[in-house]
């Protein structure tokens, strides 16, 4: 009963992964079609900054709070999420710099 139970779930979650990456691939061949060169390219820089910042956060913020926080005291619990704040706060403002000049820069 068990593996049928896991084969089960591992479907959905095999299926759930195929609807996705199915309609972000319609989605890049329907936008190439639409748009100019020059359109679609900065569409694939902003979508190519927006998975290598979100790696950067699942990196540096997200994971290690996920595997800290279920271990960590009840005490210990506040510095953590503070610390966490903090971290976000200066990759927010770090990226808000870049920005900026990345703008006036043009």
């Amino acid at each position: 009963m068990g593996g049928k139970h896991f084969l089960s779930r591992a479907s959905w979650t095999l299926v759930d992964q195929c609807v996705v990456s199915g309609g972000n691939f319609l989605l890049n061949v329907l936008l190439a079609r639409t748009l100019s060169q020059e359109d679609y390219g900065e569409f694939a820089l902003f979508l190519g900054a927006i998975f290598l910042l979100r790696a950067v956060d699942y990196s540096f913020i997200s994971y290690p709070l996920s595997v800290r926080l279920c271990v960590v005291d009840d005490q210990e619990r506040p510095r953590l999420l503070g610390n966490t704040v903090v971290l976000t706060m200066a990759l927010s403002l770090v990226l808000l710099v870049f920005n900026r000049r990345q703008l006036f820069a043009r």
